[in-house]
């Protein structure tokens, strides 16, 4: 897509973001095409608006929070959204959150920031296939248990939102929460990627859907 149409397309999309929407996110760095191969998906990161555009106050711009390199932070998406050429954008909304859900979201998220990225979970994944052709298999299981629980206090993108919506929503709406399909135990929700949120049906699309 030209980058003025792009620009122009997302100009319409950003004022009728809401707190808490999924902002998924294509990029084209090796990192970004890593993980795309990895999780087969188009998508590679995930944030969610922590304040959407509100013109009359002067606040022109969505703000999001994620995790990213340096940890949990908040910029503006128009860190992504203003280079269409390097980045593309999609959106989408866990249906039906009530306005205390959304306050419990952001609850969670600002007291997160400044956690640290979990590195160790994030290149866990990207070698996991080689670490399981490599290891015996009761070794592998233990190396990826140490992997998962090593940094109980620290994110990747999608663990850090998955668990802002799991632990927000009433309990009896909780599971409608889970990105990923199948779920066998709570500890699974630490699996969770951004191609999960992009394939999950309990989240709709609100814009640019892909796999």
């Amino acid at each position: 897509m030209p980058e003025n149409t792009a620009l122009k397309e997302w100009s319409e999309i950003e004022p009728q973001l809401e707190i808490a929407d999924i902002i998924l996110v294509h990029g084209a760095d090796f990192l970004s095409r890593a993980i795309q191969r990895r999780s087969e998906s188009y998508w590679n990161h995930v944030a969610l608006v922590l304040q959407p555009p509100h013109f009359e106050l002067g606040i022109k711009g969505a703000f999001i929070i994620g995790a990213i390199d340096s940890g949990i932070e908040v910029h503006r998406l128009r860190k992504y959204s203003e280079q269409p050429d390097i980045f593309t954008l999609g959106v989408k909304r866990f249906p039906g959150l009530t306005d205390d859900a959304r306050k419990n979201i952001i609850s969670f998220l600002l007291n997160q920031i400044d956690a640290p990225y979990d590195y160790t979970r994030l290149f866990g994944y990207l070698f996991e296939n080689a670490l399981k052709t490599c290891l015996p298999r009761s070794l592998f299981k233990k190396v990826r248990r140490s992997i998962l629980t090593s940094q109980p206090d620290s994110f990747v993108c999608s663990t850090f939102i998955q668990k802002a919506f799991f632990e927000s929503v009433p309990k009896k709406l909780q599971t409608n929460t889970f990105a990923r399909e199948n779920l066998k135990s709570l500890a699974e929700l630490d699996q969770t990627t951004p191609a999960d949120f992009a394939r999950s049906t309990n989240y709709e699309w609100i814009h640019n859907p892909h796999l």
